[in-house]
């Protein structure tokens, strides 16, 4: 048998605390749900009122792009670009890239929390403090 030596496999046990382990979440796992709650919250709710008049202005410089605008750089009529060729002039489809701006934002607080020492709790709470700030609320729609 060329000197190998044959094992036999035993079978996984399975116990209540391996369980339980494989099931915790982890804080950063817990930031990232709290983060797409955010966002899935953002996309149902994006399309219940009409565009706005920046939003228009916005649609507008997409369709003629520059280096620059008066009141922003070039980057957000850039993005209003991307979101025109692949949704059309959707409400949710040209509010997705605030909405996700807002998530990362979220998620990019509990991280800054984390690293700063906090806890769970300290981390959960700055992620939703970030979430529910009046600017934030009003710009992760437009």
């Amino acid at each position: 048998m060329n000197g190998k030596r044959i094992t036999t496999m035993r079978p996984m046990q399975v116990s209540l605390q391996g369980i339980r382990a494989r099931l915790r979440f982890t804080d950063v796992g817990i930031l990232i749900l709290l983060a797409l709650a955010l966002f899935t919250l953002h996309l149902l709710t994006n399309g219940q009122y009409g565009f706005h008049r920046d939003e228009l202005e916005m649609i507008d410089n997409a369709r003629h792009l520059d280096w620059g605008f008066v009141g922003y750089p070039p980057l957000t009529p850039f993005l209003t670009r991307v979101a025109l060729e692949l949704f059309g002039p959707s409400l949710v489809g040209v509010r997705l890239f605030a909405a996700l701006a807002q998530s990362i934002v979220m998620l990019l607080a509990g991280l800054m929390a984390r690293e700063l020492g906090g806890a769970r709790f300290a981390q959960i709470v700055t992620a939703l403090a970030a979430a529910i700030a009046p600017i934030a609320s009003s710009e992760g729609r437009s």
